[in-house]
């Protein structure tokens, strides 16, 4: 694949020129570290030419850019709409010996409906143990971390209070989870 960059004349005009590979480096990573209304602006061109693609980077007005990006999005929503992506129940059977179903053929092993509601609740808890307490979310990632018993001496000297008091800050923890588990 050939790329070429056309850019500005000296950054601004309509005269272009080519650039070199490090020249576009530097332009992408300075067009990084300034304001949207500062930024250099480049649409992008592909096409096959005797059995290569070459890819053309042209400099571009900001008014420019914006047609060019509608029109671009337009194709895409258009192509993807014109049936490019076809939705099939994972029901259906197909042929095989023994009567399998897509899902039976795709299946990876993992229950994804336990995992996404498992998210969910951790979501959930995590959401109620910082409106109980502020501690309350610290401390459990201590637990997923298998770090429980060490959990005792990082905290308490973090917040400046006894061990005794982590520990029934822990029960109280687990008596929390425990309640909304069930």
């Amino acid at each position: 694949m050939k790329t070429t960059y056309l850019v500005f004349e000296n950054g601004i005009g309509s005269a272009l020129r080519v650039a070199s590979k490090e020249e576009w480096n530097k332009i992408l990573a300075d067009n990084r570290s300034v304001a949207r209304e500062h930024r250099r602006f480049f649409i992008q061109d592909c096409f096959e030419d005797c059995g290569t693609m070459d890819c053309l980077y042209i400099e571009a007005s900001k008014e420019d850019y914006d047609k060019w990006h509608a029109e671009n999005q337009r194709r895409y929503r258009q192509r993807m709409s014109c049936g490019e992506i076809e939705t099939i129940s994972l029901d259906v059977s197909v042929q095989t010996d023994d009567g399998s179903s897509m899902l039976d053929i795709m299946d990876d092993g993992v229950n994804w409906e336990e995992v996404i509601i498992d998210s969910m609740r951790m979501r959930e808890l995590r959401v109620q143990l910082a409106a109980w307490r502020d501690w309350a979310n610290e401390l459990l990632d201590y637990y997923l971390a298998g770090e429980k018993v060490a959990a005792t001496r990082i905290l308490s000297e973090k917040y400046g209070v006894s061990p005794k008091t982590i520990r029934l800050r822990k029960r109280a923890f687990e008596e929390f989870v425990a309640k909304f588990l069930k």
